[in-house]
């Protein structure tokens, strides 16, 4: 081979390698057919095209909501709901914009109050418009009146899931001591109930933390006075129920029983009740 065409063919392997060099092993076959050598000159033609990526998930899953709502809330007031678009259990970054969502799963209350949702908008009867961000993910608000623990589901087209347990508590009342006598008899013990009434949407009362109502007698003639079987002159009580079993007793002893029974809570929406005079016998 002559010296000319020597150096003919190591030009021609040096483009090649450099080229195999920038596209990488798996574009040679694509190269080959760019690529024309003549035994006169080397004729080299490369097409450029610019390398990109796709955050779209090509993973096969099922659609669905992730929804996430805060345990506990309270008949009567506004929580917020998120709701998260998934597909393959991941972020659904392409449901985004107007949506029509159905929400479902909590009762009306008692007295027939219904949940409410975000407004209908242009969606149909029974649905709400939400307006889904970037990743897929909206936060609404939503309002249940019946006390109940009970899940929310988030329904559009064929994508829906559900949120887990909330506990619904029945909304804070005016506590009272019920029927309080007012007078003691000396030597005696008598039953107090801590009344709670239904809630303004007449659920009866349901806490998941229970309600403390902290007790305590006072007046001149307290010394006469004890909780029993405590045997102070304060006390807690935690309510749980109705009022048929927020019970407690007071013992009554010696002369001039005279004194007043209280009672105090810290708890967000209730009252705490009127105080009772013990006006005992002699």
């Amino acid at each position: 081979m002559s010296p000319s065409r020597r150096g003919r063919a190591r030009a021609r392997a040096a483009v090649a390698a450099g080229i195999a060099v920038l596209l990488g092993a798996g574009a040679m076959g694509a190269l080959a057919n760019a690529l024309t050598v003549s035994s006169g000159h080397l004729d080299a033609k490369v097409t450029t095209t610019s390398l990109t990526t796709s955050t779209t998930s090509t993973t096969p899953g099922a659609l669905t909501f992730s929804v996430t709502a805060p345990s506990p809330a309270v008949a009567g007031t506004a929580f917020d709901v998120t709701v998260q678009a998934l597909v393959g259990g991941l972020p659904d970054a392409t449901f985004t914009g107007q949506k029509c969502v159905t929400f479902s799963g909590p009762g009306n209350a008692p007295d027939g109050t219904a949940p409410t949702y975000p407004a209908q908008g242009t969606c149909a009867a029974g649905q709400s418009s939400v307006t889904f961000g970037v990743g897929g993910s909206a936060t609404v608000p939503a309002t249940l009146f019946r006390a109940q623990a009970v899940a929310l589901t988030a329904t559009s087209g064929t994508r829906t899931g559900t949120s887990g347990s909330i506990a619904v508590d029945s909304k804070g009342v005016t506590l009272s001591f019920g029927t309080c006598p007012k007078t003691h008899p000396k030597g005696t013990t008598q039953t107090y109930t801590l009344s709670v009434p239904n809630d303004d949407y007449d659920n009866p009362f349901t806490s998941a933390a229970g309600l403390t109502v902290n007790l305590s007698l006072t007046g001149a003639d307290v010394a006469n006075y004890r909780f029993v079987p405590n045997n102070t002159q304060a006390r807690s009580l935690t309510v749980t129920t109705g009022p048929a079993n927020n019970t407690f007793d007071v013992n009554a002893e010696g002369a001039k029983k005279n004194a007043t029974l209280n009672g105090t809570t810290t708890a967000t929406g209730f009252t705490a009740p009127t105080s009772c005079d013990l006006n005992g016998t002699t």
